[in-house]
């Protein structure tokens, strides 16, 4: 049970890093288009 417990927090660690990393690429990816219409 206790492995079982470990293996979905670092699940859910890693789930939360992607989003983290999706959310920061997008953003500077905006940032980036609006430097270059501008």
């Amino acid at each position: 049970m206790s492995s079982y417990q470990r293996a979905k927090r670092i699940y859910m660690l890693r789930g939360s890093a992607i989003v983290l990393l999706g959310t920061t690429f997008v953003m500077l990816a905006s940032a980036y288009v609006g430097q270059l219409t501008q």
